[in-house]
């Protein structure tokens, strides 16, 4: 685990000094990610002009939501993104051959050698407006309410990672159309953005169980906008651990079909 570390501050250090050399790439990227969170904050924004709540949500109980989205959405930019956004190319071009060369496991190099130091700073950003949404809701938290959404938090940001890995992962094995694929996941993760009490029957069944874009910001938000609930603290827990183990799986899988420029 102190290796892994280690190699995680490595590739943090060369990250950093990348960025550094491209410092308008640097801001833009932060720029460009504000106008994201005011585009989606907007777009509810006119909503409530015309209604008072969605789907039982107050303005406010919606704008908590979404800032639990742009904090795991930051951390995930900032971590895993930007090595996955890549991976396909990788694949289709026989340059993965160069990530099995290293002395480390393929998947955490795969999904952890380019950090965005960028959304370093939109993490920080997204964290003050989760600390504004907090004081405009008012909530009548108790410390085991915190505590469990600091939990799915974290459960959040690992579902949707597994959900991303798997999307790359099928690269693998859809090589002409991995570009296309990789889109698949950012297309259904709109889905994610939108208040979980929108979903109906069906829908929301294969949302929270199948795809679980709505388990990634709407089960940690919900310990905080509705109170602890040990159906919805068990669920996202779940779903993580599942996603995660499933997604290592299909990742080991396919790098099993993995055709290299070598071979």
């Amino acid at each position: 685990m102190r290796r892994y570390l280690r190699l995680w501050l490595a590739f943090f250090r060369h990250s950093l000094t990348q960025e550094m050399q491209y410092r308008l790439n640097f801001v833009l990227v932060f720029v460009m990610d504000i106008v994201w969170y005011a585009v989606n904050i907007g777009f509810f924004e006119v909503i409530y002009m015309n209604t008072d709540n969605i789907a039982g949500y107050t303005r406010y109980e919606v704008f908590f939501f979404m800032t639990t989205i742009f904090v795991i959405d930051a951390l995930d930019m900032m971590l895993f993104s930007s090595s996955l956004w890549v991976m396909n190319d990788l694949i289709r071009k026989g340059d993965f051959d160069l990530l099995l060369t290293k002395p480390i496991a393929p998947m955490f190099y795969a999904s952890t050698r380019d950090i965005s130091i960028g959304s370093l700073l939109d993490s920080f950003f997204a964290l003050g407006l989760l600390g504004y949404a907090w004081a405009n809701l008012a909530p009548n938290a108790t410390a085991i309410d915190v505590v469990a959404y600091l939990i799915l938090l974290v459960c959040g940001l690992l579902t949707m990672y597994s959900l991303q890995m798997f999307f790359a992962s099928l690269g693998f094995i859809f090589v002409n159309s991995s570009t296309s694929l990789q889109w698949g996941f950012h297309h259904l993760y709109q889905l994610a953005m939108k208040p979980e009490a929108i979903y109906k029957g069906l829908l929301r069944y294969i949302l929270l169980y199948f795809v679980p874009m709505i388990a990634i910001g709407a089960l940690p938000a919900s310990m905080i906008i509705r109170g602890f609930d040990w159906h919805n603290f068990l669920l996202g827990i779940t779903v993580s651990i599942v996603m995660l183990f499933l997604t290592t799986k299909f990742f080991y899988y396919g790098l099993r079909r993995y055709e290299s420029a070598s071979s």
